[in-house]
C-alpha cells in the first residue's frame, strides 16, 4: 500500500489498523470513507470487519485484499456490499484505479444526498406556502378574477401545482355570524374568527389537503369540501355536522350564525352558487343558529302588510316614550312572524320608521347630524337591516337618543329664552356674558355653548345686537339725547357705543338719526 500515491487523490488521512479492535477505535475516532482490508487479520477476519462497518458506519466503502480466490468469501463479500474484491499482489496501478472508482462512488452518493437536501428544503418551503396558493387559487375564483372556464382554471391550477382533478365536484358551505352576544371590539372579533375558523378546518378538513376554509368577508367563512353529498346519508350527516359546529359556536365562542350548504358542483359553478347562498343569508332574517340546504327556502316570498306607524311622530313629539316602544316591540313581533319575511321588508320597514324620525326633527327645528354620528348612519344601520332582532334593537336605540336629544333641546330652548327675558329686563345695566351666567348658577362657557346652539349667536353677540335694536328704535322714535341712551342701554363708554353703532350701521349715531327722520 505504500506506493499507492494517496495526496494525488486528494486523500488527506491514512490510518493503519492491526486488528478488528484497532480498526473499530479508528472508525469511532475518525470519519473513514475508504476502507482496504485484508480477509485475514489478528482476532478475527475482514468479513467480521466488515459486517460490524456495514451495521455501524454503512456509508463507508469497503475494498478486500486477500489471497484467497475460494469462491465463499467473495460471495459473502459482496453480500456486505464489498466495492471490490482483489487478489493479492496487486498492481498499483490496478489498485489506483479501485481508488478512483471508490472516491467517484463518494462523490456521487454526496451529489446525491445534496441535490436531497436541496430538494426537501425548498419541497418544504412549496409545502408551507402551498395552503397559501391554495387559499389565494379560491378567492380568485370566488372573485371571478381567473376567467371561470376549463382552459383558464386548468392553467393556474398547474402553475400553482394544485391537484385537483378536472371533474372534481365541491360542496360549499357558507357560515355566516349573524351577531355576538355582546358587544366586542373589532381586535377581539378577529381573534374569535380565527378561533371559528379553525374549528371548522378540524370539523370539515380535517386534514384533507383537497378541502380548505376561506375566509370571506367580517363576518363569513367558506367551507370547500371535495365530498359527494349527493345520497340521503351523507346529507343528513353534513346537516348534522354543520349543526353541531353550530351549537359549538353558539356555546363556545358566544354567537349566533347560520351555515347555508350548496350542492356539489365543478370549480367554475362555484362562484354562482355561492352567490346564491349570500343571497340566502341575507334573506334570513328570522332564524338564528340554523343549518340550511340551497334547494330549501328559508321563507317564501309573499307579499308583507307592513305597520302603518299611525300616531308615532305625535308619541315623538308628545314625550311618550314607552307607549312608542311598546308599538315598536307589537309591530316588530308581528313582522317577525309573517309570512315571506325578508331583507326587503326589512329595508322597507326600516326606511318607513327613519322617514317618522326625520319628520319629527324637521318638526322641532332640529338634525339628524346632531343626533347621530357617521358610524351610526354607516355601520350600525347596515346592522340593524341584518335580522329582526337587530332592527329591534336599532330602532330601541334610536327612540331613546331622539327622546334624550329633544329633552335636552327642551331645556336648552327653554333656559335660552329666560336668559334672553333676564337681558331685556336688565339691559339698562351693565352687563356682561358672565353676570347672566352666574344669575343661572352656570359656567359661563356652558351658557354660551346652550345659547350658541339655539340661537346661533354667542350671548356677548346676542346681547350687544338687542342694545343696538333698543338704541335704533331710541334714536329714531324720540328725542332723547344720544348720551341718554347711551347710559340707558348699559354702555359707560360712548365712545365705544359709537364705533360699535358704525361697524353694524356704516353710520355714526347723529347721522342714523337725521336720515331716519328725513326719511
Amino acid at each position: 500500500m505504500s506506493s499507492v500515491e494517496w495526496e494525488k487523490h486528494s486523500i488527506s488521512s491514512v490510518y493503519s489498523a492491526y486488528n478488528i479492535r484497532q480498526a473499530k477505535e479508528i472508525f469511532d475516532t475518525y470519519s473513514i470513507d475508504i476502507m482496504i482490508c485484508d480477509i485475514e487479520m489478528p482476532q478475527g477476519n475482514g468479513l467480521e470487519l466488515l459486517s460490524w462497518v456495514v451495521e455501524h458506519y454503512p456509508s463507508t466503502i469497503t475494498i478486500f485484499l486477500t489471497c484467497h480466490a475460494d469462491f465463499k468469501y467473495a460471495r459473502q463479500a459482496v453480500q456486505l456490499g464489498v466495492l471490490e474484491y482483489l487478489l493479492k499482489p496487486v498492481r498499483p496501478s490496478e489498485m489506483e484505479a479501485v481508488i478512483r472508482r471508490a472516491i467517484g462512488k463518494i462523490e456521487k452518493e454526496r451529489n446525491l444526498i445534496a441535490a436531497s437536501e436541496t430538494y426537501r428544503y425548498y419541497y418544504q418551503l412549496w409545502s408551507m406556502h402551498q395552503p397559501l396558493l391554495i387559499e389565494r387559487f379560491w378567492l380568485d375564483i370566488l372573485d371571478r378574477t381567473i376567467p371561470l372556464d376549463s382552459d383558464a382554471i386548468r392553467k393556474i391550477l398547474f402553475s400553482y401545482d394544485i391537484r385537483y382533478a378536472e371533474d372534481m365536484q365541491f360542496v360549499p358551505i357558507l357560515i355566516s355570524i349573524q351577531r355576538w352576544h355582546k358587544k366586542m371590539i373589532l381586535q377581539d372579533e378577529k381573534i374569535t374568527i380565527g378561533e371559528m375558523q379553525n374549528v371548522a378546518e378540524k370539523l370539515f378538513v380535517d386534514g384533507d389537503k383537497l378541502g380548505r376554509v376561506i375566509p370571506l368577508k367580517r363576518n363569513a367563512v367558506l367551507v370547500i369540501s371535495p365530498s359527494d353529498i349527493a345520497d340521503v346519508r351523507n346529507k343528513i350527516q353534513l346537516r348534522k355536522k354543520c349543526q353541531e359546529y353550530v351549537d359549538l359556536c353558539n356555546k363556545d365562542f358566544q354567537c349566533y350564525l347560520s351555515c347555508y350548504i350548496g350542492i356539489p358542483a365543478f370549480i367554475h359553478m362555484l362562484p354562482d352558487i355561492l352567490d346564491e347562498l349570500i343571497k340566502m343569508d341575507t334573506d334570513n332574517v328570522v332564524w338564528n343558529n340554523k343549518v340550511f340546504y340551497l334547494n330549501e327556502k328559508v321563507k317564501a316570498r309573499e307579499p308583507i302588510k307592513l305597520p302603518l306607524m299611525n300616531g308615532w311622530p305625535e308619541m315623538f313629539i308628545q314625550g311618550e316614550r314607552e307607549k312608542l316602544h311598546g308599538e315598536l316591540e307589537s309591530s316588530l313581533k308581528d313582522l317577525a312572524m309573517a309570512e315571506g319575511l325578508d331583507a326587503a321588508a326589512i329595508l322597507e320597514f326600516y326606511q318607513d320608521f327613519m322617514q317618522i324620525v326625520y319628520y319629527v326633527l324637521k318638526q322641532k327645528g332640529l338634525l339628524a347630524h346632531q343626533i347621530f354620528t357617521r358610524d351610526e348612519l354607516n355601520e350600525k344601520e347596515k346592522l340593524s337591516m341584518r335580522s329582526v332582532t337587530d332592527l329591534r334593537e336599532w330602532t330601541k336605540d334610536v327612540v331613546d337618543k331622539v327622546f334624550d336629544f329633544l329633552r335636552a333641546s327642551a331645556q336648552a330652548q327653554s333656559l335660552v329664552e329666560k336668559v334672553k327675558l333676564y337681558i331685556t329686563e336688565h339691559m339698562t345695566k351693565e352687563l356682561s356674558r358672565e353676570d347672566i351666567a352666574r344669575h343661572f348658577f352656570l359656567s359661563s362657557d356652558y351658557l354660551s355653548r346652550i345659547f350658541k346652539k339655539v340661537t346661533g349667536l354667542p350671548v356677548s353677540e346676542y346681547l350687544a345686537q338687542e342694545r343696538l335694536n333698543i338704541a335704533k328704535d331710541l334714536l329714531v322714535n324720540t328725542n332723547m339725547p344720544i348720551s341718554e341712551i347711551v347710559s340707558f342701554i348699559g354702555y359707560s363708554s360712548f365712545s365705544h357705543f359709537s364705533k360699535s353703532f358704525k361697524k353694524a350701521t356704516n353710520q355714526n349715531p347723529l347721522n342714523f338719526r337725521k336720515m331716519k327722520q328725513l326719511s
